[in-house]
């Protein structure tokens, strides 16, 4: 699992990464496929290329997102799972932008209340493989899922001055920019791992499910470097508007 965080507070707002990757594959006793080692529990499977939206999920003040899953996958259903779990929303209180930076200082268990937002992923593989006429093993089915959330700050007082919610929903509005394009990212890698683990090389029976994990978590490795590259290029979200003032 990866999460970027957002919305460091008091003074300085955007992103930087906080990387944590959970890389789930793991090979069968039987040698056979690869499976991802994520708890069985009934997430939603979603045909190629399409995406479901979970339900929003609320929390307390301080209060931590549930631990984020790696899709239920088979090779069964071969190709690119997309699952969007939460968001999930912690309440937050306040008359200003300076009031409301405070409680968000103080509810968010996001970097012990360092920043306001934070999305998170796991991707995970599942792999089939079958003799060759040359004794060799070739992929035969794979199966690439990912799960994302974000959890962010909630907010909102009627009692408020006009401005105070203007700023909140441009605020949010760009927050949400910068975190939508790591999660393109997370997704045009989850693409890469897919095609990668489609155009494995056929290889010895013995080591194939192995290079299969190896070329998959290079390319988790390059996801990790690319969002850091793009919270770099933009000021973690700085440069996109992600201001709360």
């Amino acid at each position: 699992m990866s999460s970027r965080r957002g919305g460091r507070l008091p003074f300085l707002f955007g992103y930087r990464p906080m990387v944590a990757v959970l890389l789930c594959a793991n090979i069968v006793a039987a040698g056979l496929v690869i499976r991802d080692t994520s708890p069985k529990i009934s997430a939603l499977l979603v045909p190629h290329s399409q995406a479901a939206q979970a339900e929003p999920l609320y929390g307390k003040c301080g209060q931590s997102a549930p631990k984020l899953a790696g899709a239920l996958l088979s090779t069964q259903h071969p190709g690119l799972i997309l699952q969007v779990s939460g968001p999930f929303y912690y309440l937050v209180s306040g008359t200003t932008p300076a009031e409301i930076n405070a409680r968000i200082a103080a509810c968010s268990s996001v970097g012990q209340g360092e920043f306001a937002a934070d999305t998170s992923y796991v991707i995970n593989w599942h792999i089939s493989y079958r003799k060759t006429n040359k004794g060799l093993c070739k992929v035969d089915k794979a199966a690439v899922g990912l799960n994302t959330r974000y959890t962010l700050p909630a907010w909102s007082d009627p009692a408020a001055p006009a401005h105070t919610t203007e700023s909140w929903n441009a605020f949010m509005q760009h927050l949400l920019t910068h975190e939508a394009g790591h999660v393109a990212l997370d997704k045009d890698y989850a693409e890469k791992i897919l095609s990668t683990l489609d155009a494995l090389p056929a290889g010895d029976c013995g080591t194939i499910a192995t290079k299969a994990n190896n070329a998959a978590n290079s390319l988790v490795r390059d996801l990790d470097q690319a969002n850091a590259q793009y919270d770099h290029t933009t000021g973690h979200g700085r440069t996109q508007g992600s201001l709360l003032e």
